[in-house]
């Protein structure tokens, strides 16, 4: 495919443009253009990394000109945005990237009409529920539509049905380790970022590209797994920053992880250390304030170690990929993701 990354990535601007100027035009009632039009201004100027990876997944295997690849890149950065609300919901977070989230833009209509803070609350979470799911439904329409007479299309419905579906499962895993269920460690928070957003976010969105380009189901899938590494290190980086970086950079406040006893890598290197065992618990029962936790982070040097398992993420996606029968240009596409994500927040 000869199409540039930046031609490609304008075109599912376009794309996603005409999808809700579609849904606009077609909703139901007022209250849904309404939202449409907020979901439209939320996928404004995003980075489009997700369907950046559709595109190099394709043209590492040198798809056709002509295949819906710029329609399927839509459909992830539609799935992102879709579990990007409910993360909000499930967080209680009402700022993302410095300003409010869709969540916030109606619990803020709900307090201009007097509902008391914790009313307006509710309509404002309830009011994300629905939009990450209509967000959903449009993002498997639009893969059905797209690749339904694609070789490999069933193949392709399948992986994206499988990205939900994990993202799901490790998405209930950090609900449940911040309720004390369970017995989180360092390996099962590792398996947990993989479900929650690898699976979407750097596993599928390579192999579904690959498969579209013709690519063999076993080489989609070692790319695929190339990918997962990639993303578990991509969630530990955000991790770090979520605890220890600049907010107005990231746009998420310092204190959200621990306000909320989320269970990430941070605390799972903590809690290996004998000394930091009770903090971790106390913390953990809501006995210690987050200060505390985060000057024993920082006294244990835990965003250094955290940085390191990245590091060997990055370091195990290079070797998946040495295994690849990929081009040099490529090899050094890759290169440029894998720095890029090493230098996130440093």
């Amino acid at each position: 495919m000869s199409v540039s990354k930046a031609d490609f990535l304008d075109a599912v601007s376009t794309e996603l443009a005409h999808v809700i100027e579609h849904r606009v035009s077609t909703s139901g009632s007022d209250r849904m253009v309404q939202m449409w039009q907020r979901i439209g201004r939320m996928i404004e100027g995003g980075k489009r990394s997700r369907p950046a990876l559709v595109h190099l997944g394709f043209r590492t295997f040198d798809g056709r000109s002509d295949a819906p690849v710029v329609k399927l890149g839509c459909a992830v950065e539609l799935l992102h945005t879709a579990f990007v609300v409910h993360d909000d919901v499930i967080d209680r977070d009402f700022i993302r990237r410095g300003g409010p989230t869709l969540s916030a833009e109606y619990r803020d209509d709900a307090l201009e009409m007097r509902q008391n803070r914790r009313d307006a609350e509710h309509v404002g979470h309830s009011a994300g529920v629905l939009a990450g799911d209509v967000l959903l439904a449009e993002a498997i329409r639009l893969v059905h539509e797209s690749v339904r007479h694609e070789p490999a299309g069933l193949e392709i419905v399948e992986a994206f049905h499988s990205a939900i579906l994990s993202s799901a499962a490790g998405e209930l895993d950090d609900v449940l380790f911040a309720t004390g269920v369970g017995d989180p460690n360092l390996d099962r928070v590792l398996q947990m970022h993989r479900l929650k957003t690898a699976a979407y976010s750097f596993e599928a969105p390579l192999r579904i590209g690959a498969m579209l380009a013709g690519a063999p189901s076993d080489t989609a899938a070692q790319l695929a797994e190339a990918g997962a590494h990639l993303g578990i290190g991509y969630q530990i980086i955000d991790d770090v920053l979520g605890t220890f970086g600049d907010p107005d950079a990231s746009g998420k406040p310092v204190d959200s992880d621990l306000r909320e006893r989320k269970f990430t890598v941070l605390i799972a290197l903590l809690q290996d250390i004998p000394e930091a065992e009770p903090v971790v618990r106390a913390w953990r029962d809501g006995e210690d304030p987050i200060d505390v936790m985060r000057t024993a982070l920082t006294t244990y040097g835990i965003e250094q170690r955290a940085r390191m398992v990245a590091q060997l993420c990055c370091d195990r996606a290079r070797a998946g990929l040495e295994t690849l029968p990929l081009t040099e240009q490529a090899r050094a596409e890759f290169d440029v993701v894998i720095d890029d994500l090493q230098r996130r927040g440093a």
